[in-house]
């Protein structure tokens, strides 16, 4: 180096600064950490105590927000979940509901009633998820007859509706 100064007239938030050291004495910071961030062209963040990576605006379904924090925080997920999803190129899917896609699944009868998969059958019937498949499969007599008496009810409610409904047709399924 030939002994001249590398870093002079530095521009902070809008004011000039002859030297490192004189930022580093206005903002509380080291001579060294100015040198750093205008090294790096981060020198609006210097004294703000906000070190680390700059943040990267994120764009979800024509909404901007500044960085993934303020993103995953309207969005109701993680800041991973944003990082994940920008990877992938799915961030106008982040923070909607999952889709069921019920392409793979096999409809199911149980004592006469048709549902379009067991997943359904768990939902409409009040079993937690994967019930009807686990006692279908293991064959359990005491899971068979809870189904059968979940099914029983579901019939019995879905008639009274239907007769309320033949009764007063102002009324519309719920």
């Amino acid at each position: 180096m030939d002994g001249r100064r590398k870093y002079t007239n530095l521009n902070v938030r809008g004011e000039a600064y002859p030297t490192p050291q004189a930022v580093a004495a206005a903002f509380g910071v080291s001579a060294q950490a100015v040198r750093v961030a205008a090294r790096k062209g981060t020198l609006h963040r210097v004294g703000t105590g906000r070190p680390g990576v700059e943040p990267m605006p994120v764009l979800i379904r024509g909404q901007r927000f500044e960085n993934s924090r303020l993103a995953a925080a309207h969005l109701g997920v993680t800041h991973s979940a944003v990082h994940t999803a920008m990877m992938r190129g799915t961030l106008d899917t982040l923070g909607l509901p999952q889709r069921y896609n019920g392409g793979n699944s096999k409809s199911v009868t149980l004592a006469g009633m048709r549902f379009a998969s067991m997943v359904e059958a768990d939902r409409i019937l009040g079993f937690k998820c994967g019930y009807v498949s686990l006692a279908l499969r293991r064959k359990s007599p005491s899971a068979m007859q809870a189904i059968l008496g979940a099914v029983m009810c579901e019939q019995n409610r879905r008639e009274q509706q239907a007769r309320k409904a033949l009764e007063n047709p102002n009324l519309r399924e719920a």
